[in-house]
Parts: C-alpha cells; sequence; structure tokens
C-alpha cells in the first residue's frame, strides 16, 4: 500500500524532530543513510566550504552579502548590477499596471495609503 507523501513527510518530519542533528549522525553513519545538514542563511555565510564556492556575491546598495547565482553563463558567474528595488518604489507603477488613475495613485499617495 503507497503512503501519500504529505503523510509521510509528517510521519518522518516527527521522527527528525526527536533528536539534534548531532545525535542523528552516528546512527545514520551505521545505517549508511545519506545525510547533510542543512544551515540557516546566517550559518552559512561562516561555513568555510560555502565561502572557498565563491557562491556569495555584493550587490550595489546592499550592505550584507547575498547568495549568487549558482548558473555559469560562461567562464563567470553572474554578479548582480544592482540591489533589490527600495520599499515602495514600484508602487505607482504597479498601481497604474493595475488600471488605476494617475489621479488616483496620487490620492492614495496624499493619504498616505501608499509611501
Amino acid at each position: 500500500e503507497e503512503v501519500p507523501w504529505a503523510d509521510a513527510t509528517r510521519v518522518v518530519d516527527a521522527v527528525i524532530a526527536t533528536r539534534s542533528y548531532d545525535e542523528w549522525v552516528p546512527i545514520f553513519q551505521k545505517h549508511d543513510v545519506w545525510h547533510q545538514k542543512i544551515y540557516r542563511f546566517e550559518e552559512m555565510l561562516d561555513n568555510p566550504q560555502a565561502q572557498e564556492s565563491g557562491i556569495y556575491v555584493r550587490a550595489p546598495g546592499v550592505r550584507h552579502q547575498l547568495i549568487g547565482s549558482p548558473v555559469l553563463l560562461s567562464e563567470q558567474r553572474a554578479e548582480p548590477r544592482s540591489g533589490a528595488p527600495g520599499f515602495g518604489e514600484h508602487t505607482a507603477v504597479i498601481l497604474s499596471e493595475l488600471g488605476l488613475s494617475p489621479k488616483e495613485v496620487d490620492a492614495l499617495r496624499r493619504d498616505k495609503v501608499i509611501g
């Protein structure tokens, strides 16, 4: 009988949550189970293997490192040309694309509904 993936995942998640990764390692090794720790982003920044891989990049206007594209388009990785848009930077354009007139967008801005 097949077990639906969602049900199987819930069962495995519940069992895995009963121990720390360090407690599971010897059990996985004893039974030849492939495993890898899943790192939080903050942990990855300090990971020597990740640092050595060159995956971290800097973007203009961004104060912290970012994870770059893993795709090689030629001999080198693509570098970000700019940071993400500022908060609300494209609000007026998006609202106009949704059909609001410039007057309606101005009214929303004046009433402090948008920034």
